[in-house]
Parts: C-alpha cells; structure tokens; sequence
C-alpha cells in the first residue's frame, strides 16, 4: 500500500506529508517522527500532539532549527525551563566524525554568521530577511493580562484555501497595540467568518473592523450582517508604509501579543523578504505566512485616534483560562 510500511511481527508505519496539516486526522498512534520539524507549522505540531494523547505516545523531531517558531516556543524553550517531558540534543555539523572539519570552517569564513549557526551549530537563530527583525519573542509575547482599552479593533485577511485570519486588537490610552485574539481557519465561507466576527463584535464591543476590500461582495455581506467594515489603505506603498509604522511599535515597545495568539505569533517568526541578492529596499515580503500579518498591518496602520467619535469608554480584558484566554 502507497504510504505505509508493513513489519512482520510490528505495527504498520504511515509515511506522510504535513503539506496538508490536517493528513494525520483520525490516526490514534504510538510514535511520530517528524523530519525537518522545523519547516512544518503549528498546525501540524497541535495535529502531532492529538494523535499520541491517547496512548501516550512520543514526538520525535529531527531537523536544522530554521526559526524561532513552535519548535523554539513549544519545545525548546519548555526544555530550558526544565519540564523533563522534553528532551533537545543539539550538535555540530563537524561533530559528526565524517563531516570534513576543513568544509565546516570554510564555510563559517563565507557564510552569513546566523545562518551558519542555524545550519552548521545546530542553534536557534532568528532566519534572515525577517521584516520585523527586531521584535523580541521575550519582550514582546506576554501573558495575557488586565489591561485597560479605550478601543477594541480587528483587522480581516479573507481567506478560503488559504486560512481567513482575523486579529483581535486592543488599544491603550497611550497608543500602545495588543494583539490579544486571533481565528486562523481554512475552508471557512464567508457567512462563517461573519459569525466569528459576530461573536468577537460581542465579546470585545468592536466598533471598528478593517478587512481586504478586494472583494466588494464580502464588504456587503458584513454589512447586511451588522458588522461595519472600514475603508483600508492598499494604495501604492501602503504595504512598506504600513509595515514601517508597525516596525516604529515594535522598537518602541508599543506593540505587543498575547501569547495565546499562537499563530500571529508564528508568523512573526516566519514572514520574511526575498533573500537573493536582487532584493531592493522597496520589495514587498514573500506572499506566505502573511495572512495575520496582514490582517494586523490593516488595522492598526489604518487606525487613527482621531476616528474615535464617541467618548471614550474603559474596556477591561480579563481571561478567564491562562492558556486558552477565555
């Protein structure tokens, strides 16, 4: 059978491809090794960890450490704090003994030095191009909190093959920008990520929604449903020009994410411009794991104080679930 390894005496072994995340679905099974882990999603590790719950089972990643994604989060860092259900054993390329020492320092002489480290050491290094390089997973991801908003916006990246991504942000009194919800969902239509909108319009009392407005029919069908869309920027260099403003945030630590937001988070990590030698300063990042990106970038380059015409009400968020934030 295509996929699968049969053993005489052992269990079958199914080979399969995280391209789709949602592949492994349905399987209840004992062990997983995961090559090349770290070019896989979040979705894929969630998916990894439902399949083994019910028998225990165990997680085995393989893999050069290409980012600061769910396997830096989620597995490394859970190592560095001592939780001993997890285990990283990191090594040199040149520690192999049949790996030429010789190569191994030729290419540290000629390499960018983070990218060797990442390929040669072993070590987790943020990957190059990243658009914003400078926000620091330690600073800004924190836990959620009680934070007095004086307005609650979300920003809409629509989406069906590839996920819909809708941004929850809350904004302080000073301007300060928290990322403190997310939805990330593919094959949803329109009306079901309407109704998340709804739910969200509830929860948080947004008044303010800044989606794609590509597409005039989806715009309309938030109307009929009583969820008002703003007008976006996408003229000419709104992406640089928004992207530069959300860069400003970070530097002065005015734009933070709750770190339930699992997956803004691991956008962060991986949205990214070309890396050939051709790249100029105006080219706008590569078109993948930029769907929350996007979404944040709408909203809060968007926004303006100025648009708040009522009086300003304080809004209190409070989580009720450490982990979830509900």
């Amino acid at each position: 059978m295509d996929g699968v390894i049969e053993v005489p005496g052992s269990a079958p072994i199914y080979i399969r491809s995280t391209e789709n995340a949602n592949v492994i679905e349905g399987m209840t099974l004992r062990w997983i090794w995961a090559d090349e882990a770290g070019q896989m999603k979040l979705e894929a590790w969630i998916n990894f960890q439902g399949r083994l719950s019910i028998l225990k089972g165990n997680f085995l990643a393989t893999t050069t450490p290409y980012t600061l994604n769910w396997l830096f989060l989620d597995f490394y860092e859970q190592w560095k704090k001592g939780n001993s259900d997890y285990l990283v054993v990191q090594y040199r390329s040149c520690d192999n003994p049949y790996f030429p020492k010789e190569e191994y320092d030729r290419v540290k002489l000629t390499m960018d030095p983070r990218t060797f480290r990442r390929r040669y050491d072993g070590l987790f290094e943020k990957m190059e191009g990243l658009v914003y390089e400078d926000l620091i997973p330690s600073v800004h991801y924190i836990e959620p909190a009680n934070i007095i908003f004086k307005e609650v916006i979300g920003g809409i990246d629509w989406g069906f093959s590839n996920p819909a991504a809708v941004a929850i942000i809350g904004i302080t009194a000073d301007n300060a920008f928290y990322v403190i919800d997310e939805y990330y969902m593919s094959g949803k239509t329109t009306g079901e990520i309407i109704e998340k909108l709804k739910y969200f319009q509830t929860k948080y009392k947004i008044r303010f929604w800044y989606p794609d407005n590509a597409e005039p029919d989806r715009l309309e069908e938030m109307r009929r449903s009583g969820v008002y869309p703003r007008d976006i920027d996408k003229s000419s260099g709104s992406i640089t020009s928004g992207i530069n403003a959300l860069r400003d945030f970070i530097r002065q630590n005015r734009l933070f994410v709750f770190n339930t937001c699992r997956n803004t988070m691991e956008e962060f990590g991986l949205y990214h411009y070309p890396t050939s030698s051709t790249k100029t300063e105006k080219e706008d990042p590569i078109k993948e794991d930029d769907h929350l990106m996007d979404a944040i970038r709408y909203a809060i380059y968007t926004y303006s104080p100025q648009t708040v015409v009522r009086p300003i009400i304080k809004r209190y968020y409070k989580p009720v679930n450490s982990v979830t934030g509900y």
